[in-house]
């Protein structure tokens, strides 16, 4: 079919198009059809394109780029945190008193027991310098428990009541990989775990459905208004049922941007066990890499090293990718489990990364990235950012697009094949590509 006879959705025309693309440097014409760009041209062919075209829109000389990809987020996380009490010092808050505050607020419009989740305070912005404790919010929550979450995720505060519920006293012993901080006087629990989120979860009800969703609305309005079209969720409780509620929000038609799905280790056995392949179209929702949580917060490694090569190479052997969460410097204690679970040999593919490391660190089995002070025999590693937003590829036939601003940023994770999607380097058993 000639192009002149093609239909099109959509043709953005007088634009500034970065295409990423040396073959095509120059270009102000985008034809979309569907959910594909279908051709990225220049302004002499709007008048034999436009007769077949729903919509024309002129763009007025701005620029367009690529959907961006978010290479780690918590989709979950985030639209729980979105109708939770914000502690983030970008909403004001400066002091331990400020927090107070809001949480007082909260449990004036709560039902008493009623519980109160708190997100994102940091206490290197709070002028006392310090973590709240339980008697700082007893003293504005005597009659709910009180949940606060860290801005990294990786440590909680509870009141007393909600220590109360989950069982934790001076009698408890610190779970594994966990640490419950006392007073040195008393014994008692501050209030303050570290390592423990996997813990609180088993005790504390998460949000519900229909709060979850309210929160899920406006994190998709703010990721498709930020350019974000595609996301990674890198949750390591996620599971089969997690995967499951994914699928009913894409089906629903409550989360648009694409999602691969990181499966948790602790679900890794089980979900292998079941049909991991969804009816939705495959550019909708995929699983991606096995993730791996590597902590120090004892002060030992958490799993053994032992442990972590055990996981690694059946993960490994399934056919899926590893990803291994490494805060701190981790990486000499994690890059023997990663040579002796065979990850730095065999390669899949020309150019296929196989092993992400925190997504910190890019384990590359063939090209040495030099990292000063970090050397593991074989294994190759390379320290980059912890990825936000990153662009999904260059602009040009098969590819999302999305008016943004003019901001590229490299996504080692997904890169476009040779129809225009975006593939991440892991697989399902079984699935092409």
């Amino acid at each position: 079919m000639r192009v002149s006879e093609q239909k099109f959705d959509m043709i953005f025309f007088n634009a500034k198009v970065v295409t990423l693309d040396p073959f095509v440097r120059d270009a102000s014409l985008v034809a979309v059809k569907g959910d594909r760009i279908a051709i990225v041209g220049g302004v002499e062919m709007l008048a034999e394109l436009k007769a077949n075209a729903a919509r024309v829109v002129d763009c007025s000389g701005r620029r367009m780029l690529p959907g961006f990809v978010d290479a780690h987020c918590h989709v979950t996380a985030y639209a729980e945190s979105i109708v939770s009490v914000s502690l983030s010092p970008r909403d004001g808050i400066r002091s331990i008193a400020d927090i107070k505050d809001r949480i007082r607020e909260a449990c004036l419009q709560a039902c008493p027991g009623e519980w109160i989740r708190g997100k994102g305070y940091n206490e290197f912005y709070l002028d006392e310098n310090r973590h709240p404790n339980r008697w700082d919010l007893d003293t504005v929550a005597p009659s709910n428990p009180i949940k606060l979450t860290h801005r990294s995720g990786h440590a909680h505060v509870l009141n007393s009541l909600a220590l109360q519920i989950v069982g934790v006293d001076a009698s408890t012993g610190d779970p594994p990989g966990g640490i419950i901080e006392r007073d040195l006087e008393t014994g008692l629990p501050t209030g303050l775990l570290f390592g423990m989120g996997g813990y609180l979860s088993e005790r504390i009800p998460g949000l519900d459905e229909f709060e979850i969703q309210r929160g899920l609305a406006r994190a998709n309005e703010k990721l498709l208004s930020c350019g974000i079209t595609s996301v990674q969720d890198a949750s390591s409780s996620n599971d089969l049922k997690q995967w499951k509620r994914f699928d009913s929000w894409k089906r629903a038609g409550l989360f648009a941007p694409r999602l691969t799905m990181m499966l948790g280790s602790c679900a890794f056995s089980a979900f292998e066990a079941k049909s991991c392949v969804a009816d939705l179209p495959e550019t909708d929702l995929r699983l991606g890499a096995v993730k791996i949580m590597a902590e120090r917060v004892t002060g030992s490694l958490e799993p053994s090293q032992e442990k972590l090569t055990e996981i690694i190479g059946s993960v490994h052997s399934a056919g899926f990718q590893v990803a291994v969460h490494a805060v701190d410097r981790l990486f000499d204690q994690i890059g023997n489990p990663l040579q002796n679970g065979g990850l730095l040999h065999a390669r899949r593919s020309p150019g296929e990364i196989h092993v992400l490391v925190d997504l910190l660190v890019l384990i590359d089995r063939h090209q040495l990235v030099e990292v000063p002070g970090v050397k593991h025999g074989r294994a190759t590693v390379g320290q980059v950012q912890p990825p936000g937003p990153a662009h999904q590829g260059a602009a040009r036939q098969g590819h999302d697009a999305a008016t943004a601003p003019e901001v590229v940023a490299h996504d080692a994770q997904q890169r476009p094949d040779r129809q225009g999607h975006v593939t991440p380097p892991s697989r399902c058993r079984g699935r092409d590509g």
